[in-house]
């Protein structure tokens, strides 16, 4: 096994995308890549955890027990990582309770000074 600055996330998704099509050539297309590309990142995947994750066959592949292990963890892993980015509909809400008199003295105010914010007015 080598230290996590070698595990690359594409491989994570590669390994998983084979699982879930349960062929490589699949994964390849799925992926918009060369079956060779997913084989190597299988094989880097592979060198990182320390064992083998798939059983090549004349008949496509399987997910070894090894595999069977580590794809909860590998999961986990994407789910991670896909939700570090931002969501479309992630921008705050700043709620204001004030009398009208006072809001239409501050809102505009509010506006330039918090760009990027939305505003609801109770």
């Amino acid at each position: 096994m080598r230290d996590a600055e070698s595990l690359r996330f594409d491989d994570v998704i590669t390994f998983l995308t084979v699982h879930h099509t349960r062929s490589i050539s699949a994964a390849a297309r799925q992926l918009q890549v060369t079956p060779s590309q997913v084989s190597k990142a299988v094989a880097r995947l592979e060198e990182f955890v320390g064992a083998q994750l798939l059983a090549r066959g004349s008949r496509g592949v399987a997910v070894s027990m090894a595999g069977l292990r580590a794809i909860p963890m590998l999961e986990e892993i994407a789910r991670g990582v896909r939700g570090l980015r931002a969501e479309p509909d992630a921008t705050p809400i700043v709620r204001v309770a004030a009398p009208s008199s006072i809001l239409s003295n501050v809102a505009g105010g509010l506006a330039r000074n918090a760009r990027g914010m939305r505003f609801s007015c109770l």
